[in-house]
């Protein structure tokens, strides 16, 4: 299998996702999963094409769904090594180890994915009233994982 004979854009995200293993389209934590952890690993400067929208569950790209549903079809025929150029490489290995402990936790992914996202679109809006929109669009979310958040984007200077 080569990345001739499948569409370039499932291609390349199927390479970066076999790195995570953590690809899922069966379920609508796997679908969040997805588009946060694609729009997180953009945020670290490894841009694959997806560009994002605000939408109910913070950035959204309708483009990554299609590319993710396309990608289901041909997963497992996917190879599982695959490298950028050195740069990128590196900044791929730096989110690789952001994403070691929370790659699987939907929420997590959703509160950092939204306040990197407000942050980018709205740079004069204070970290207060940032935390305040994130955590008002999903009740569940606390004020404590919220600030945790802010807190992580500002020490891989993401924010």
């Amino acid at each position: 299998m080569n990345k001739n004979t499948i569409n370039e854009d499932v291609f390349n995200l199927g390479l970066v996702l076999r790195n995570l293993e953590n690809f899922d389209m069966s379920t609508f934590s796997g679908r969040l999963i997805l588009q946060k952890t694609v729009y997180l690993m953009q945020a670290f400067g490894i841009y694959i094409g997806h560009n994002f929208s605000w939408y109910l569950r913070g950035p959204y790209s309708s483009h990554l769904a299609s590319v993710g549903f396309a990608l289901q079809e041909v997963y497992d025929r996917i190879p599982a090594t695959g490298h950028f150029e050195k740069d990128t490489q590196r900044k791929f290995e730096t989110f690789l180890s952001f994403m070691s402990n929370k790659k699987t936790d939907a929420d997590i992914l959703e509160i950092l994915a939204s306040i990197h996202f407000l942050k980018k679109i709205y740079p004069n809006m204070s970290k207060a009233d940032i935390i305040e929109k994130v955590k008002n669009k999903q009740k569940y979310f606390t004020r404590k994982q919220c600030v945790d958040a802010w807190t992580e984007l500002k020490g891989e200077e993401l924010i």
